[in-house]
Formats: structure tokens, sequence, C-alpha cells
């Protein structure tokens, strides 16, 4: 387990254990979704999966309840937030040789996780992940100077690359720009991912608010 941060903003980064692994039936289960290329989709040739809540499979369970314990552990030890979280989405994507995944964030949601993994479980190492906060320039939010950096450390770095491999989790929080890097190799690369909100109460007295998280599947057309 890895903590890296841009601009003091913890992303965290887990290379799953053994038991925790996607086994060769959910793998068999993944690659046999049904996904298109989306409408809006012209340059980058990212496949996705028609459900966006593939993890409600039973099937894949495993897959959903590890994301969980960890994103668990995001807000409980490493936010220090006792609230409770809910996934309200899951997908798969497929990236192919010479195809990338956008930069973009999620609306609508808190969290965000991506589980990697490669065409027949192989162990190699895959396109990276990026993942930035550039609209944020650095710490100094009144004013947006662009210093002269010299020397990049967790607390000035807008941006960040992960090289990606079978079973690394990624959890970051989904207002931050991400995708992937092209992949060079004739090989396929997926990715599992979900997004998670509140599923509690919050606050107290006259601001307080009861928050229900519901789920459904927004089939890609």
């Amino acid at each position: 387990m890895n903590i890296i941060n841009i601009n003091s903003i913890p992303i965290f980064i887990k290379e799953l254990e053994k038991e925790e692994s996607i086994t060769q039936d959910e793998y068999n289960e993944l690659i046999s979704l049904e996904v298109q290329k989306r409408d809006y989709d012209k340059t980058f040739s990212t496949l996705m999966s028609n459900s966006s809540v593939i993890l409600e499979n039973s099937k894949l369970q495993n897959i959903k309840n590890t994301k969980l314990k960890y994103v668990d552990f995001y807000l409980q030890e490493i936010l220090g937030i006792s609230n409770k979280f809910k996934m309200t989405s899951s997908w798969l994507t497929i990236n192919n040789n010479g195809s990338s995944h956008e930069r973009h964030s999620h609306g609508n949601v808190i969290l965000s996780s991506v589980l990697y993994f490669s065409e027949n479980l192989l162990s190699e190492t895959m396109a990276s992940f990026y993942i930035s906060q550039l609209e944020l320039k650095n710490i100094f939010q009144s004013f947006q100077f662009e210093y002269n950096t010299f020397k990049y450390n967790e607390y000035n770095s807008p941006s960040l690359t992960i090289p990606t491999k079978t079973n690394l989790l990624i959890i970051f929080p989904a207002w931050l720009k991400h995708g992937s890097e092209p992949m060079n190799k004739n090989t396929k690369r997926y990715c599992i991912g979900a997004n998670y909100f509140l599923n509690d109460h919050v606050g107290s007295g006259y601001h307080s608010l009861s928050i229900q998280s519901s789920i459904k599947d927004q089939t890609l057309q």
C-alpha cells in the first residue's frame, strides 16, 4: 500500500493481496460483458461496458467488497471520516494497443476507484494512469501565480503518473482530472471503475442532512 499526495491530496495505491486478486472465473465474467465505443469518443478509442452497475453481478461480489473495504480504509484511516459511503456505479473500460482513456473527472460523486488488469491476467506493467489537479496551480489559492518551481514534491506537484499492472487499485477524489496514457503493447488493458457517494446522516441541528444514495443502471446507448 502507498499513499501519494498531489498538492497534499492523498491518492491511495494498493496492489491487491493474492487472496483479493481477480480470479480466472471473475476474469471470464468480466471479458464476457457487452461493450461498445462511446459516440463522443472519436480519438481515444476506449471501449466501455453497456452497463454502469457491473459489480452488482453476484459473480463479481468479491471485487465489489474488496473495493469497498479499501474505500472504507481511505475514509477512516487516512481522512479520519466515519460517515458511510456507498458504491453508486461501476463499469468496465478496455484499451487496445495505441488507445488511451481521455483525461476527465466525475460529476455528482465524491470518490472514485480504478482496478486494473491485463489480458489473461498477465502481471506485466501497462500504460500509466494519469491524475492531476491542474485547476489549482499551487497551494496559495488566493493568487494563482506561476511560481518558478525548482523541486517537485507531494506539496507542490499538480499531477502524477502511476504505472499500472494487474490487480492495482487506485482510490482518489472524483473531481481530480484523470485518464490513462496510450497502450503500446499488443494486448488489452482492462479497468474496473467505480464511483461512491455519501449514504449517511451528516451535520447536526439546523445544518444536518440525511443522504440516501441509490443505484441505477445508466445503460450506454
